[in-house]
């Protein structure tokens, strides 16, 4: 009986490490075929938009806000590596804030706390004067943070997409397939 509970035991160790050698996105592995992520994401309520050369576009919703996805892969074997998640635009500083923080917060109790973090305005703009756009158009702001998720990083950041359109952006990056697809791209060069 002893021998059976060892053997049990190393399994399931040897499963867990197994399990932990990619990056999840809301429970799933980024690894594999990025068409077949792609497919596991439509079936956690991810509707597929469009495929372009920058990878697949998905819409659904992601920590209660509408957001879109982009799912990255390396070119040879389109292994999936990387998930952006952006949502949707904010109109007021307030808001847009409030939403990062809670991200942050949501991840910190996750992950640890942050291996770098950055939220500032720089002159001539500062918290409050009610310019926070113009303080982003123009480079005078960042509110940015990492965390080290072992088998991979995951940044929070706010950017402007367009003019005076900013919103919340996460991504998650697999550092196995991230090295994966370097590797592929400079293996001829």
């Amino acid at each position: 009986m002893k021998r059976v509970l060892i053997t049990v035991a190393c399994i399931l160790a040897t499963l867990q490490v197994a399990a932990q050698e990619h990056l999840a996105f809301k429970g799933e592995p980024i690894d594999g075929e990025v068409f077949s992520f792609v497919q596991k994401l439509n079936k956690l309520g991810f509707k597929s938009v469009q495929k372009t050369d920058d990878g697949y576009y998905l819409e659904g919703l992601f920590s209660g806000h509408n957001s879109m996805l982009l799912v990255e892969s390396s070119l040879i074997s389109n292994t999936a590596h990387t998930v952006y998640v952006m949502h949707e635009v904010e109109e007021d500083w307030a808001t847009l804030k409030r939403d990062y923080y809670v991200l942050k917060k949501g991840l910190t109790l996750k992950y640890g706390n942050p291996i770098q973090s950055k939220e500032e305005f720089r002159s001539p703009y500062k918290e409050g004067d009610g310019y926070a756009y113009m303080a982003f158009k123009g480079g005078h702001a960042d509110w940015q943070c990492r965390f080290d998720a072992k088998v991979g990083i995951i940044d929070l950041y706010i950017r402007e997409q367009s003019y005076g359109e900013l919103n919340v952006i996460l991504k998650y990056e697999d550092s196995a397939n991230v090295k994966k697809a370097v590797q592929e791209l400079t293996s001829d060069l």
